[in-house]
């Protein structure tokens, strides 16, 4: 009688246990095989690939010390502009839309085992503009199949995303990560997970952002983090579209063109610990310090002249906010 206890108090163990697994295989892009050498590598972050002749690209830091393409490729800084992992240091990146002939780029990954007809599943990634990017859209998705969705074009893949970013929402933030989540109850054994721009261009809506200092590339390129696909509510994040506490309108940050002296606000944004990173264009770490509740001072007067980046980290919360420092 002990042994069967045993053996069934197990199966209910192992049965909870995979409740909770992502189903996404390398799912914040951390593991590779080779640091990435050129554009459009997502394949070196196996087993992440294109399905189509669109080259989606991939930023990692193990390339930050590569004089040729440290810059073009790494983390936080790389030719598109300068973002942290959501998590670890690496992440995806492609184009939504790039106003030619309908050009769209994807990323599509194998799950770890089919999803089960009947099963509600809940399905959530991270998305942030690039600093490059002039322009914003509102057509993220992500589209389940059986089988790949390889086609021998760059063109839009012709479907309608399972989960997607409500229309008319657009996604301007160049500092933070935003989620796109949902969930849906699984009608087929699905086997494939592409998260893309599925409308052509005469079904894409663009909203001007302006920016763009980086000078390189224009269009609407956003880097892509953290896949989750999973039968647990507590391990993907739930619910339709933006799923984002919206700390842009609550932490200030002001004057952001300075000659030294700035102010970081708390609005409304209680916390045990706080403290603020500031990076110059490279990536570099020049100041820290710890804040306080409410209103903060700081001085960095005896930065160089430039663009400096602000990154705000409490309770396992983070933003990254910009500023220019000036010399009179």
């Amino acid at each position: 009688m002990r042994k069967f206890i045993f053996i069934f108090f197990f199966f209910l163990l192992a049965k909870f246990s995979f409740a909770q697994v992502n189903l996404v295989p390398n799912s914040s892009f951390e593991i590779y095989d080779t640091c990435p050498n050129y554009y459009g590598q997502i394949f070196r972050a196996q087993p992440w690939f294109s399905p189509t002749t669109g080259t989606p690209d991939y930023f990692n830091s193990c390339i930050n010390g590569d004089v040729l393409y440290g810059n073009l490729l790494g983390v936080p800084l790389n030719a598109f502009g300068f973002q942290t992992a959501k998590t670890g240091t690496a992440y995806a990146g492609e184009y939504f839309t790039e106003n030619y002939l309908d050009y769209r780029e994807y990323i599509e990954v194998k799950l770890l085992s089919p999803l089960q007809v009947g099963t509600k599943y809940f399905v959530s990634f991270y998305i942030s503009l690039c600093d490059s990017s002039r322009y914003s859209v509102d057509n993220m998705g992500s589209c389940f199949s059986v089988d790949s969705l390889k086609q021998d074009t760059f063109i839009n893949i012709p479907t309608v995303p399972i989960i997607a970013n409500p229309s008319g929402h657009y996604i301007s933030n160049k500092n933070s990560w935003i989620s796109i989540s949902g969930n849906f109850i699984a009608d087929s054994a699905y086997q494939y997970i592409t998260i893309g721009n599925f409308k052509n261009d005469l079904n894409t809506d663009t909203l001007f952002v302006g920016g763009g200092y980086w000078g390189l590339y224009s269009d609407a390129y956003y880097y892509l983090d953290d896949v989750c696909v999973s039968d647990d509510s507590l391990t993907c994040m739930t619910g339709v579209g933006i799923n984002n506490y919206d700390l842009q309108n609550n932490i200030l940050l002001y004057p952001t063109v300075t000659s030294g002296i700035f102010f970081i606000e708390f609005n409304k944004i209680n916390f045990n610990t706080a403290n603020v990173v500031i990076y110059d264009e490279l990536g570099s770490c020049l100041f820290t310090s710890v804040l306080g509740n409410k209103i903060n001072s700081l001085n960095i007067a005896d930065l160089s002249q430039g663009i400096y980046f602000v990154k705000i980290t409490f309770d396992n919360q983070e933003i990254i906010k910009k500023i220019i420092l000036t010399k009179s």
